[in-house]
């Protein structure tokens, strides 16, 4: 019977990921052949990383000559060269990998939430199955992961690094908690190299909101801290050479724009509930916002849906409220919600001057979206869901009950409005033709970048054409690049040294003008941007936008070529490249050590 019973609850596991799958794939592409807007910036960026490693295997891709006429990739915080889904887009042309990857994380987060409920918190099975339902549904994933907003998809990981990590301070068995240990920090690094840079507070904001339910129920706390402090700490280590490359190419290119807030905090509390409870009106909250950076914020901006189901559980928490208190952990839980509550409340207002503290921060500073801290109250909400019902007594056939809420989450989001997301503009066919050439190509020289370009319209103005980093499929480098770190308008961008000399019109009102190599006013320089300038200007004996010199010819051949070309670093990059690439071999061949051990154990 027992055996039944696991057989169709895994089996109804299956089925609802399977649902899930079938809703949501059809966004990649959107039934126009598109993909969301993001993709723009993503998609080239993969690959390139496509044709870096055919080249050079997985040698460090320190620039690109493919954007911006040169510019720093591996110190990007959101690319994601070392990464699990750059291995898809190596081994499947664009548009598959693109479904796999969508697939890949859903899975991910689906069984992270599901088995940290289910084993770490012992929610029982269908309670648990409903909390990794609304997880995977929640709207700053799957929208985001939609728009192509790539960086932000690994937040679907940290239920599965909070499970790690736990299992790693409580499994019996002490070759598994070495095992586990070492798979968090794997996991905890791969945050940094898979492009999760710019939400790395708020993935350690939510890790550190886990940590504090499960030590409600453990109260290990000396246990808990030094598992989470190796954890984190190897973490950092692996990651540490990213981590300080991208500092230095932060440094130079500081955004400092003035951080979205509402006056009222009535309005934030009103789009709030929409957006995670109900269905978000992004019309009032591009009225409502102070600081618009941009002329208008897109759906997607505001989407975290949870669905209504918290809301519900609420009430009947407010209902059983004198039953539930008795229990003294939910006397913990309510003081930790009235925190958690006020964080994203307090980042979404200015009390207390907070909005210019903020600014002034290195680093935070430049994360000026604020209402994205609103994805904070995700996995609380989540938590406060499932300990509610698995605790409440009042129902005789909760599993029924259960099931019914799952099926709300479903119709909910089925009838959801998504024609903005059927909308989105991308064009992937000049990317899927270009990795269809690399397949094809045995030789770099047929791929190599021949100068710059971009276009424009009749007026020279920059024309949008939602491809703008695809230019390298043609020979040349975007020119006016899609790179939110040089600003959204490239207001940062070194534009000045670099020349156009040739203008082509390629349809009505469409120009491609181009710039030749040798077309800099200086003729003791190439018109190509030098990189290394960006992050490493002292060593180089340059500055930021400077350009090659003629005296480089052999090294700009080198990087048009996608190959290596000689460069200084500063000393303490030097060692922190030495430091992680010899802790993830560590890591690597502690976790061979301890898996072969404990299968030799159980045989």
């Amino acid at each position: 019977m027992d055996i039944l019973k696991k057989n169709l609850n895994l089996l109804f596991f299956s089925f609802v990921f399977l649902i899930y799958q079938l809703i949501f794939l059809d966004f990649f592409p959107n039934h126009n052949g598109l993909l969301g807007n993001d993709y723009e910036q993503f998609l080239p960026n993969f690959i390139f990383g496509k044709i870096w490693f055919n080249n050079n295997l997985l040698s460090v891709p320190w620039f690109s000559p493919s954007f911006c006429c040169g510019t720093p990739f591996y110190p990007d915080p959101q690319t994601a060269f070392y990464s699990i889904q750059q291995l898809f887009y190596i081994f499947f042309e664009p548009i598959l990998a693109t479904k796999i990857l969508f697939i890949y994380f859903s899975f991910l987060g689906y069984c992270g939430m599901f088995f940290l409920l289910r084993k770490n918190f012992e929610i029982s099975f269908l309670i648990s199955l409903l909390g990794a339902i609304i997880f995977i549904f929640n709207g700053f994933y799957l929208y985001r992961a939609i728009v192509g907003h790539v960086a932000y998809m690994n937040f679907i990981l940290i239920p599965l690094y909070c499970f790690f990590l736990i299992e790693a301070i409580t499994n019996k068995n002490n070759i598994l908690r070495n095992i586990y240990l070492f798979l968090s920090a794997l996991l905890f690094s791969s945050f940094f190299y898979s492009g999760s840079g710019p939400i790395m507070p708020l993935i350690l904001l939510s890790i550190i909101f886990v940590l504090t339910f499960f030590y409600f129920k453990n109260e290990e706390f000396l246990k808990i801290f030094s598992t989470t402090f190796k954890s984190l700490f190897i973490g950092i280590l692996i990651s540490l050479s990213k981590i300080t490359a991208s500092l230095h190419f932060l440094k130079n290119f500081d955004r400092k724009l003035p951080p979205t807030y509402f006056d009222n905090l009535l309005d934030y509390l009103i789009i709030a509930i929409k957006s995670l409870f109900l269905f978000p009106d992004i019309d009032f909250f591009n009225s409502a916002i102070e600081n618009k950076n941009i002329k208008g914020f897109g759906l997607h901006e505001i989407e975290f849906g949870v669905s209504v189901l918290p809301l519900l559980i609420l009430l009947l928490f407010l209902l059983n409220f004198k039953n539930l208190v008795k229990n003294q952990n939910f006397s913990k839980i309510i003081i930790t919600s009235l925190v958690i509550i006020f964080i994203p409340i307090i980042l979404n207002t200015n009390y207390f001057n907070i909005q210019n503290i903020w600014n002034s921060i290195p680093i935070l500073g430049s994360s000026w979206t604020q209402f994205r801290w609103t994805a904070f109250y995700i996995i609380p909400l989540i938590f406060f869901t499932t300990i509610v019902l698995e605790n409440i007594k009042i129902f005789k056939y909760k599993n029924t009950f259960v099931f019914c809420l799952i099926l709300v989450v479903f119709i909910q989001n089925i009838l959801k409005d998504k024609s903005y997301y059927h909308n989105q503009s991308y064009n992937p066919k000049n990317m899927t033709d270009f990795s269809k050439k690399i397949d094809t190509n045995k030789s770099t020289e047929n791929l190599s970048i021949n100068g710059i370009a971009s276009f424009i319209n009749n007026k020279d103005k920059l024309a949008n054409t939602f491809i703008r980093n695809d230019f390298f499929m043609l020979n040349f480098s975007a020119a006016f690049c899609y790179q939110p770190i040089f600003g959204y308008g490239l207001e940062e961008f070194p534009f000045k040294n670099i020349v156009f000399n040739k203008k082509k019109e390629v349809s009505l009102n469409k120009y491609l003008i181009s710039g030749e190599l040798n077309a800099a006013k200086d003729k003791t320089k190439y018109n190509f941007l030098n990189p290394s300038c960006f992050i490493f200007s002292k060593e180089n004996n340059c500055f930021p936008g400077d350009l090659f010199k003629k005296s480089q010819k052999k090294e700009l051949e080198n990087f048009l070529n996608y190959k290596h070309f000689k460069f200084k670093k500063n000393k303490f990059q030097n060692l922190v490249d030495y430091m992680s690439v010899v802790t993830f071999l560590l890591i690597i061949i502690f976790l061979i050590k301890n898996i072969y051990s404990y299968i030799k154990k159980i045989n």
